[in-house]
C-alpha cells in the first residue's frame, strides 16, 4: 500500500487517548508541502509538536493510576500529558528534511506511558497536487530523493519492506552467539539509525551482554525496549543479576505472613524477571491501595508480556497439554506429580525464564518462576524459583519435583506456563513495582 509524506496540521491518534490531536511543525522548517511546513521524525516534542489526546487511559500514566486507585480500581482517565522523548519511528531514511528523515503517514511515536501515536491524516489539504518547495539549498542532503513542484509525493515501499522482512527472518535464524554489529542491528531494527550514536552503542552493548539462549533478533528487540522500561520505571538499567541476586527476597523485601506482601505472588514473579534483566525493582503488595496488583493476581499474570512483534504472548495451557496427551484408549483426565513434571519439562525445554500459574491441591492459586539455567560447566538444570519469600536453607533454587507433589490434579482452565525472558514487558504496568 502506498505511503505519503506528512506536514503540519496532520491528524494523530493515541492508542491510550480519548480524542485525536493535531501535529504542529514550527514555521522555521522552510520546507513546505501543499503550503504547510513539512514534518520530519524530530517533530515529536510533547506540547510543542504534539497536542494532548484528551484523557489518558493508560495505568502507566501516574495521574491515571492514582485516580484509578482512589476510585477503588475503576479506570479513571486523566487529562493527557504525554511523554515522547524518542523520535518518530518509520521515517523516510533516504529523504532528509532539515537534517532528519521525512515523516511518513505510516510512522509511529511511542509515549512512555504506554500509548502508541499514529497518523490518521497526513495534513496535505492545500491547493494543487502534493509537492515539495525547496527554499534553501541546505534544507536537503545531497543524496536525497528529489521531488520537484507538481511531483506526486506518494512512495511505494513494498519492495524494500519485503526485503527487510526476509532479511530479518534470515537473521533471526542465525547463531545466537554471533557478535552483534551496527549493520546487524540495522537489519533487525529498521529504525535503528534514528537513534543518537551513543544510544546505538548502548543498544549493541546490551544486546551482546544478553544470554546466548536468546537469538539475535530477540536480543536487539529487548535491548531497544529497555529504554522504554527505563523511562516508565524512572530508573536506569544496571548490570544483569544472577539468580541469587534477583531472588533472595529482594523482589519482595517487605514479606510478612498474613499481610498484603504474602498474597502478591504474581507481582513478585514479574519483579524477579525484571531484576534478572538489571532493573532493581521491588514488588508492591496486593491491597486496595494497589488495585493493579490485585488485578494481576486474579488470573492475569500473562497479560503484561508481549511478543517482540508487539502481539499478545500466549502461555502453554495445562488443560490443552492434557487434551494433546489423551488418546481414546488412554485419556488424561487428571494430573499426577509425574505428569506435572513431564508438563513442566516439555514446556520449559529451552534455557530461559518461565512464569507458571497453578492451583494447589488444598485450594488457592499461585504464580511462581520456573527457570532452565546453565551452570559454569555448561550443564542445563531445571529449578523452581520462589521470589515471593526467600528460603535460607535451600537458597533460590528449589526442586520442581517437590513443587509437583502439591499441585491440584484437576487444574482449571487458564493455568499454564509462559517463557518471559524473551518477551517485552508492557510498560503500562510499571506501577506494579517500587524502586
Amino acid at each position: 500500500m502506498a505511503d505519503s509524506y506528512v506536514c503540519s496540521g496532520a491528524t494523530m491518534k493515541c492508542s491510550m487517548g480519548t480524542s485525536q490531536a493535531k501535529l504542529t511543525v514550527l514555521p522555521s522548517r522552510t520546507v513546505f508541502l501543499t503550503g504547510q511546513p513539512m514534518a520530519n521524525i524530530s517533530d515529536h516534542l510533547s506540547m510543542v509538536n504534539l497536542a494532548p489526546f484528551g484523557r489518558c487511559r493508560s495505568l502507566g500514566f501516574p495521574a491515571t493510576a492514582s485516580a484509578t486507585a482512589a476510585n477503588h480500581g475503576s479506570l479513571t482517565p486523566m487529562p493527557c500529558m504525554h511523554n515522547t522523548p524518542f523520535p518518530w519511528m518509520g521515517g523516510k531514511n533516504d529523504y532528509i528534511v532539515k537534517g532528519d528523515p521525512a515523516l511518513l503517514k505510516s510512522s509511529t511515536c511511542q509515549c512512555m506511558w504506554g500509548g502508541t501515536i499514529s497518523i490518521t491524516d497526513d495534513g496535505q489539504h492545500g491547493e494543487g497536487t502534493q509537492w515539495v518547495q525547496k527554499k534553501n539549498k541546505e534544507d536537503f542532503c545531497q543524496n536525497q530523493v528529489s521531488l520537484e513542484s507538481g511531483d506526486n509525493a506518494y512512495i511505494d515501499r513494498q519492495v524494500s519492506l519485503s526485503k527487510t522482512i526476509n532479511t530479518n527472518r534470515e537473521q533471526s535464524n542465525t547463531s545466537s552467539k554471533a557478535k552483534i554489529k551496527p549493520t546487524t542491528a540495522e537489519l533487525v531494527l529498521p529504525n535503528f539509525t534514528k537513534y543518537h550514536p551513543s544510544v546505538q552503542d548502548r543498544i549493541i552493548k546490551m544486546a551482546n551482554d544478553m544470554p546466548d539462549s536468546l537469538n539475535v533478533q530477540e536480543r536487539l528487540k529487548l535491548s531497544e525496549h529497555n529504554f522504554r522500561i527505563e523511562k516508565s520505571l524512572g530508573m536506569r538499567k544496571g548490570k544483569r543479576m544472577t539468580i541469587d541476586e534477583a531472588d533472595k527476597q529482594s523482589a519482595n523485601p517487605n514479606y510478612q505472613p498474613s499481610t498484603q506482601f504474602s498474597v502478591n505472588c504474581a507481582t513478585t514473579a514479574a519483579a524477579y524477571v525484571l531484576r534478572l534483566q538489571g532493573f532493581d525493582v521491588k514488588a508492591k503488595g496486593n491491597s486496595k491501595e494497589h488495585p493493579l496488583n490485585k488485578w494481576l493476581s486474579e488470573g492475569n499474570s500473562f497479560k503484561i508480556w508481549k511478543n517482540t512483534d508487539g502481539t499478545d504472548a500466549k502461555p502453554t495451557s495445562v488443560k490443552d497439554w492434557m487434551r494433546q496427551k489423551s488418546t481414546i484408549d488412554h485419556p488424561v483426565t487428571q494430573m499426577t506429580p509425574k505428569l506435572y513434571k513431564q508438563f513442566i519439562d516439555e514446556s520449559c525445554k529451552e534455557e530461559g525464564v518461565y512464569i507458571m500459574t497453578l492451583k494447589w491441591k488444598d485450594g488457592g492459586g499461585h504464580a511462581t518462576v520456573i527457570q532452565r539455567w546453565k551452570d559454569k560447566d555448561g550443564n542445563l538444570h531445571l529449578s523452581q524459583i520462589e521470589p515471593q519469600v526467600y528460603n535460607e536453607k535451600v537458597g533460590a533454587k528449589r526442586s520442581v519435583e517437590d513443587l509437583c507433589k502439591y499441585l491440584d490434579p484437576n487444574p482449571p482452565e487458564g493455568k499454564g506456563i509462559l517463557r518471559v525472558d524473551n518477551k517485552l514487558f508492557d510498560t503500562q504496568y510499571s506501577s506494579l513495582f517500587d524502586k
